[in-house]
């Protein structure tokens, strides 16, 4: 009897140690596109520095952008999802930047 105990107690932490490799694996998939998305802004951001230009960046494409991402955050925080909560601050961060570039940049 004890035997069959030790054989599920094994088989029962094996399990545990497979799904936590499983769930870190997800992390670190979730880490990898957080940051892609985070990064699609900087190509615009340098063409903005480069070129000066910024008319076709909306300003209510910026409002939705900012105000679902700081939705985001709420959520992710709330819910402590790290793999979501970190790029989506790099990614306000960076909307901040495209913000900014367009009150400095516009064409009065």
């Amino acid at each position: 009897m004890l035997n069959n105990l030790n054989r599920i107690l094994l088989l029962n932490k094996m399990c545990d140690i497979k799904n936590n490799t499983k769930n870190q694996i997800v992390d670190i998939v979730g880490y990898c596109g957080g940051v892609i998305l985070s990064i699609c802004l900087v190509p615009q951001i340098y063409k903005i520095i480069k070129t000066k230009e910024v008319e076709n960046i909306s300003y209510l494409w910026q409002f939705l952008y900012i105000t679902g991402i700081i939705l985001h955050l709420y959520y992710s925080s709330y819910y402590n999802i790290l793999p979501i909560l970190i790029p989506t601050i790099i990614e306000l961060f960076f909307i901040c930047v495209l913000f900014s570039l367009k009150l400095i940049y516009k064409k009065k």
